[in-house]
């Protein structure tokens, strides 16, 4: 019977010669086989015809390689994105069945390097690298002859018609989970990623900064969990900072959810944690760069939930599936994920649940919650990502340990950013863009987004830095499709003339609407190319414009990119997808508006628009969350945004308020707004709203009338207020202090502070105690943040003899203890017990409103120390009938004592030296300090420091005293801890300077 052998033969257009010579070789060949029924048929890509299949070319292609007995692949220069699709067939197939051979041969004649585009030669290293990492061996040719006999040589080594080749045995585990580690750090979607302003894929390595996760809303019960953590240490109440890194999230928490807006790195996060964790086993970086607990050789296994919708599958399937296409050369993993769940050796990474379509949301979330429930599989991590607006839809709940949320950039990470992003050489460049960001509030406020930071380094090159978001879209997508970013000589030329880059964002505003209306990330060029010629007015179907436009975008401007699949593509970043949406759903609001006032309708909007069925609604999206970000983006480009705010209020006010913050500050009736702020917005949006207003009103006239109105309002949430007062000082004139003055007026009478005030002059527990003024040596040697020991000069002021108790605090909410009780009855059986579960914001506000302040951490530790020494006012040791603390935990080596587990109310103790009763012990009490772990170096290099008050900035609080539940050596005077500004823990309260 006659055998055939079947080679396929891949290479790139510049090896035609190579090709055409080895083609003829196999035509000689052919000539010794035939007389024994033996014939070798050689498949090259110019056999193929278009007509074969117009969509899927490469498809062919690929199935022809896994058909193949032997794969031989040319390269010279560069390596094509199907060169290499057509290698991980082949690669896939060997693994499965011991065939196709590969064969790969790299041409080593001379070339002048300075003719070669960096991408072609990156390209052919990258490649190089994988190899490498997959144990494939290449060969080096001179020219085609000796790539003939180099070729002739290997197949002489083993003869290919000796009969089948049985295949490999299922290689061990470790080997499986080495190659698939090894897969992933050459993938480029895990080992870089794209940055705006550069031509090529930026490694990891080299740019990223690497995001914090936090608590996240309430942050009540994660915050606890935080700070009250029990490690197998000697110190039994382990203190972990609320910002942390992602590998001590997955070692506190093993499980949980990641909130971002837009642009804030989630995906990039995710992939950053696949790569760095599959390079640790492999040995390629340091155990202290990602240090992880538990088991080691974590699998860690990344999926993009809306595969999952797409699946129609359960999880588990649907992620073999993934796997099996994103690492062809892996399919050994597969079958073997089964065994490694069970024995929980994997870290899975859940990503972007926001991008899962309404419709299969509910499905989605309850696979999900099956894989997280399953008892076989509790030994995995799993972590996933979601955009915050997104997290809380629909009735399907996800129990996950913490919620927590991604960290905006601070000075120093933005700073860190800018350093990669510029060149060695432009290192001043990037300082001075720092500075700038920096002393530029409305610029900073972008900076702190990532996404936004690359645009505004990008386009800080042209000095153009907008403000605002959206005309750094703006700017930013006319930049690329000018191809501004690229010297002159090598920009393309358009076919379609001068005005070509208005044509390219016009059809680009229609495709991110389709593909936004079905919800695609990506899209296949046959989609894509129907689109555009119906955005163009063409109804031929022969029509090569949208082709040239598909291709001059992708070439030129990088909006759009080709994926790893043939002819799919997708937005470089899914925020251009939603900019350029938004520009269709702005072009609709404004022509609604335009027609309603035209009209001079009495109805309202609402009516109006339902008069006109046969119109496109663009509110028809506004409570889709997955449409939020085009609704912010298009209030924002509105010439005339106050009628669609008014018309967003009615509709959803979380999403107005946000629209609010993206519609320009110049054109927007902030009066219309300011009546509508207590009845639409949503306690967190006023939040968000007021921390920004600096911002958002340019003008410190605006800012003051906006805050008089919110005063107007009778708002009474402290986190609100606080920050209004903040933008208060930061106005600082007269008028902004006399305005702050009011925040009170407009409260319900019954809790006023006037209302109240005869009751607090009779209340024993309302005194205040004089602390004359002196110096005194703060700090100690015990913990690194006590040092160092340094001089402090304190002026006279008026501390409360007591914490505030809960009956004074009711009279400030009269909700508190109602609120409160249910979970904490025995912290609150009386109006003598401390006020707990109170926030920095709470206290802070209280104080105000009281007529006093919260008193400085200096300020605390001297009037705690009472003029001594040692480490607690009592001497060198507290015992638990001098303060209420855990007495399983004494101070060093002293006889332990009793824990009481609950707050004893106020004055239980015996005072210190000054009056003061409980400085140690029973509630952690808030100061008005930032804390700053090296704040005492900065202190000790100014000699004696004069009532100092704390760092400028921060993220967190000053703690100071200790509690009911701490060790001893936690309420000693020099001892410091801190929280979160809005956390609530029914271990804190706090006491009040009276102010004459």
């Amino acid at each position: 019977m006659p055998q055939t052998l079947t080679i396929f033969l891949a290479s790139s257009a510049e090896l035609k010669d190579d090709r055409e010579k080895f083609e003829q070789f196999i035509g000689r060949k052919n000539k010794t086989l035939n007389p024994n029924d033996q014939f070798i048929r050689l498949e090259i890509w110019e056999d193929f015809i278009d007509a074969m299949s117009q969509t899927r070319l490469q498809d062919e292609y690929n199935k022809v390689v896994r058909e193949c007995d032997i794969f031989v692949m040319l390269f010279a220069t560069k390596v094509g994105q199907y060169t290499r699709e057509e290698f991980e067939a082949a690669f896939g197939q060997f693994q499965e069945s011991g065939k196709p051979w590969i064969y790969t041969f790299f041409k080593t004649a001379p070339v002048v390097l300075d003719d070669i585009p960096r991408g072609d030669l990156q390209s052919l290293w990258d490649f190089q690298d994988r190899l490498k990492a997959l144990g494939h061996f290449w060969t080096k040719y001179q020219d085609s002859d000796d790539l003939i006999n180099q070729f002739t040589r290997q197949l002489e080594l083993r003869d290919p018609f000796a009969g089948g080749v049985s295949p490999p045995p299922p290689p061990p585990l470790e080997e499986v989970i080495k190659k698939y580690w090894q897969q992933l750090i050459q993938d480029p979607d895990f080992n870089s990623m794209p940055v705006i302003g550069k031509r090529e894929r930026q490694r990891l390595d080299n740019l990223y900064v690497r995001l914090q996760v936090t608590a996240y809303g309430d942050k009540t019960a994660v915050a606890e969990q935080f700070r009250t953590r029990k490690t197998e240490k000697a110190v039994p109440g382990e203190i972990i900072p609320h910002n942390l890194p992602p590998d001590m999230a997955i070692n506190a928490f093993h499980r949980f959810v990641v909130l971002g807006p837009p642009g804030m790195g989630k995906t990039t996060m995710f992939r950053f944690i696949a790569y760095t964790v599959s390079r640790l086993g492999l040995g390629l970086a340091r155990p202290e760069e990602f240090p992880l607990e538990g088991k080691s050789n974590r699998v860690p296994l990344y999926l993009p939930l809306t595969e999952l919708s797409d699946y129609g599958g359960d999880l588990l399937g649907c992620l073999k599936n993934y796997l099996n296409k994103r690492f062809p050369g892996c399919k050994a993993l597969t079958p073997l994920l089964d065994s490694l769940l069970k024995n929980g050796q994997c870290l899975m990474l859940l990503d972007s649940l926001d991008e899962v379509a309404a419709a299969h949301l509910r499905p989605v979330k309850d696979n999900v919650k099956g894989f997280l429930n399953n008892p076989d599989w509790q030994g995995n991590s799993v972590l996933l990502s979601c955009r915050e607006g997104s997290w809380k839809k629909d009735g399907v709940s996800l129990a996950f340990p913490a919620v927590l949320q991604i960290v905006d950039l601070d000075d120093a990470a933005i700073g860190e950013y800018l350093h990669h992003w510029f060149s060695a050489e432009d290192s001043e460049a990037a300082l001075a863009l720092k500075e700038k960001i920096c002393h530029t509030p409305r610029l900073k406020a972008l900076a702190t987004n990532p996404f936004l930071l690359s645009l505004i380094a990008w386009l800080s090159q042209s000095n153009i830095l907008p403000e605002r978001r959206v005309e750094l879209y703006v700017k930013c997508t006319d930049a690329l499709l000018n191809e501004e970013y690229k010297e002159a000589h090598d920009r393309y030329s358009s076919d379609f003339g001068p005005d070509h880059a208005d044509l390219k964002a016009g059809v680009l505003t229609d495709v991110a609407f389709a593909m936004m209306k079905r919800n695609l990330r990506e899209i296949p060029r046959n989609e894509l190319r129907g689109i555009i010629r119906e955005s163009l007015g063409s109804k031929d179907a022969a029509d090569e414009r949208p082709g040239k436009l598909i291709d001059e975008i992708h070439r030129g401007s990088a909006i759009l990119r080709e994926t790893s699949a043939d002819h799919i593509y997708e937005f470089q970043h899914n925020t251009f997808r939603e900019y350029f949406a938004a520009r269709k759903l702005q072009a609709a609001l404004a022509a609604l508006l335009s027609q309603w006032k035209q009209a001079r309708s009495q109805a309202k909007l609402t009516d109006f628009l339902s008069q006109r069925p046969g119109e496109m609604n663009p509110l028809q999206w506004a409570t889709d969350p997955l449409w939020t970000e085009v609704n912010r983006l298009a209030v924002g480009l509105l010439e005339h945004p106050t009628p669609a705010l008014e018309l967003l209020f009615e509709i959803d006010p979380t999403l107005a308020a946000r629209c609010y913050l993206d519609a320009d500050p110049e054109k927007v009736d902030h009066d219309i707004i300011k009546k509508l702020w207590t009845e639409r917005i949503e306690r967190e949006e006023r939040i968000k709203i007021v921390r920004s207003i600096k911002e958002s009103l340019r003008d410190d006239r605006e800012v003051l009338d906006f805050i008089a109105g919110i005063f107007l309002t009778g708002e009474t949430d402290s986190e609100v207020l606080c920050h209004c007062d903040e933008a208060l000082r930061q106005v600082g004139s007269d008028e902004a202090f006399s305005i702050s003055r009011t925040m009170f007026d407009h409260w319900p009478a019954e809790r006023q502070y006037k209302t109240h005030e005869a009751a607090f002059k009779q209340d024993k527990f309302w005194q205040a105690v004089e602390i004359k003024g002196g110096e005194f040596k703060m700090g100690s040697n015990e913990d690194a943040n006590e040092k160092p020991i340094h001089p402090v000069k304190i002026s006279p002021f008026r501390l409360g003899r007591y914490t505030v108790t809960a009956g004074q605090y009711q009279r400030f909410d009269p909700d508190h203890t109602k609120r409160n009780k249910k979970g904490y009855g025995g912290f609150f059986k009386d109006d003598k017990q401390p006020a707990i579960n109170v926030s920095w914001y709470d206290a802070y506000i209280f104080c105000k409103w009281a007529g006093g302040r919260l008193p400085t951490e200096a300020e605390w530790e001297y009037a705690c120390r009472a003029g001594t020494a040692t480490p607690f006012s009592t001497g060198d040791n507290l015992t638990t009938d001098q303060a209420n603390y855990d007495g399983n935990y004494p101070y060093k080596n002293h006889p332990k004592g009793k824990y009481l587990e609950k707050t004893t109310p106020v004055g239980s103790y015996p005072p210190n030296a000054w009056g003061l009763y409980d400085m140690h012990g029973n509630v952690y009490e808030w100061c008005q300090d930032w804390y700053d772990g090296k704040y005492y170096d900065v202190c000790k290099k100014q000699g004696v420091v004069e009532n100092p008050t704390g760092p400028e900035s921060g993220s967190y609080r000053v703690l100071r005293g200790g509690s009911w539940f701490s060790n001893a050596q936690y309420c000693r005077s020099a001892d410091r801890d801190n929280a979160d500004p809005g956390d609530r823990l029914r271990y804190v309260g706090f006491r009040l300077v009276f102010v004459p």
